[in-house]
């Protein structure tokens, strides 16, 4: 019997391909079935989280309700907090105008306190000047009907009327004043401010006690009495025709030359007994000091230093009682009167146009 020839790839190489193939099948079912255990774990971990995302959104919108419950609560009290604040506001407004009424009504009532106490004071001052004109030996009237309260103290058992009589006694400025010099004696003697002058000594004079003594002199750069041939001691009121006598001399008297306050302050210390109330009528700083000056021109330093030196020559004692006829450009005069009139226990005034 004849040999088939052997084959050495028939049966094998099937056997090989056939384990190979199962072998491939198997490692795939291995791997699929791994890979369905992952997705199943995976899944399971993601309806995890879900769950859990879940959870967590409910809780989301709880909190997420209560900010919106809680802001609608905040916008309710804001607006109730707005309201309140008009309502304050108005409240605020309505007490400031009654605060404003009261402090009105506080400031009414002191204007009316003070309006009574001035009227109390002018009630108390008319009754004095009743009493003081029932003493009066002379009387003025002045244009309208008007009272003023200058606060001279008048009176005294010896009164000294000092009246500058310089020639800037004729006008308040220095261009008038050297107008009117060139003008006749007429003339001077109308002009206003010594129209003024002469009325202050009326009122003055029409002020002095009965039963004092009186003397008025007249100064520019040398002082003598008004009624020289009476002489130059004191003089009684009386009756007050000397008065009358004197200020009518005074009319027709015409200021001229410069200023000297050392002949001024002579007489004060020259008069025995000495005076207990000095009047000085005067418009500014004297220009002369004791000699007459070197050159036409004085500065207002010199009439200070002029000033300074003329008081030497006042008594201890003596209240110097200033009215001051201010002059244009002599800043230093209303100063310096006003302090002597201090230092001397006496008063300062300086007329309005229409006094007295």
């Amino acid at each position: 019997m004849k040999r088939r020839p052997l084959n050495a790839f028939a049966l094998s190489f099937l056997d090989c391909i056939c384990c190979g193939f199962g072998a491939v099948i198997l490692v795939f079912m291995i791997i699929s079935a791994k890979i369905q255990q992952d997705s199943d774990e995976k899944l399971e971990g993601l309806e995890a989280s879900r769950t859990r995302l879940e959870g967590l959104a409910m809780a989301g919108e709880r909190v997420l309700a209560q900010l919106r419950a809680q802001l609608a609560e905040t916008t309710d009290r804001q607006a109730r907090a707005t309201e309140l604040e008009s309502e304050l506001s108005q409240e605020l407004l309505a007490a400031e105008g009654e605060r404003e009424q009261v402090l009105d009504a506080k400031a009414d009532l002191e204007a009316r306190k003070q309006r009574l106490a001035e009227l109390e004071k002018v009630k108390q001052e008319a009754a004095e000047i009743e009493k003081q004109e029932a003493s009066q030996t002379r009387s003025i009237v002045s244009e309208g009907n008007r009272q003023y309260l200058t606060g001279l103290r008048m009176g005294g058992r010896h009164v000294l009327i000092l009246v500058d009589t310089s020639a800037s006694m004729l006008a308040s400025t220095l261009v008038n004043v050297i107008r009117l010099r060139y003008l006749p004696d007429e003339e001077k003697l109308r002009s206003e401010k010594w129209q003024q002058v002469v009325g202050t000594v009326d009122w003055l004079t029409a002020n002095i006690p009965s039963d004092s003594h009186f003397q008025i002199y007249t100064f520019n750069t040398v002082a003598n009495p008004v009624l020289n041939e009476q002489g130059r001691g004191w003089l009684a009121v009386g009756d007050g025709s000397l008065l009358d006598e004197a200020v009518a001399r005074l009319r027709k008297t015409v200021p001229d030359h410069g200023t000297s306050l050392h002949v001024a302050f002579s007489v004060v210390a020259s008069m025995d007994p000495r005076p207990d109330n000095v009047y000085l009528l005067v418009d500014g700083l004297p220009t002369h000091g004791a000699t007459p000056p070197k050159k036409p021109l004085v500065s207002g330093k010199e009439r200070l230093e002029n000033f300074t030196r003329a008081i030497r020559n006042l008594p201890l004692g003596v209240p110097i009682n200033v009215i001051l006829f201010a002059m244009e450009g002599d800043p230093y005069a209303p100063d310096s009167f006003w302090k002597l009139a201090r230092s001397t226990q006496g008063s300062f005034m300086s007329p309005s146009l229409d006094w007295p």
